[in-house]
């Protein structure tokens, strides 16, 4: 389905430049993003179109995938099987968290300690959830 493609392209572009424009993920930006979504819960008028906000992209994602999976159910009534569930913009917020661990402990460099000690991974994975996720 090229529209679905498109549509989902379009909107996770949205997202990664909205995310990147606050300067996600840090604490500050966490915060921002948090009290931002935290407003739109309690507004529900509509807001400028220039400046879309991170929950209504979010938002957007997951009604454009819920109606792509249903057509194709729809569609193809036997594949319920072949249908994984995922949600594409919990997948985008990760992608910070995905790409340290890529460069700490998958990409070889000798000259990083993390490459060459993988033992390290569930110490450091634990001390940046506690830091950044916990807190």
């Amino acid at each position: 389905l090229p529209l679905h493609k498109y549509l989902r392209q379009s909107c996770l572009q949205s997202l990664n430049q909205s995310l990147h424009s606050s300067g996600y993920p840090s604490e500050e930006a966490c915060q921002s993003l948090l009290d931002e979504c935290l407003n739109d819960i309690d507004d529900d008028s509509p807001g400028n179109d220039n400046n879309v906000s991170v929950a209504t992209i979010c938002d957007n994602i997951n009604r454009l995938q819920i109606s792509h999976e249903q057509l194709v159910l729809h569609l193809n009534p036997d594949k319920t099987n072949d249908m994984s569930v995922r949600i594409d913009f919990v997948l985008e917020l990760c992608k910070p968290i995905l790409d340290r661990l890529r460069y700490h402990f998958v990409e070889q460099n000798q000259e990083r300690i993390t490459t060459i000690r993988t033992d390290r991974l569930p110490e450091w994975l634990f001390n940046y959830l506690k830091e950044h996720i916990f807190e």
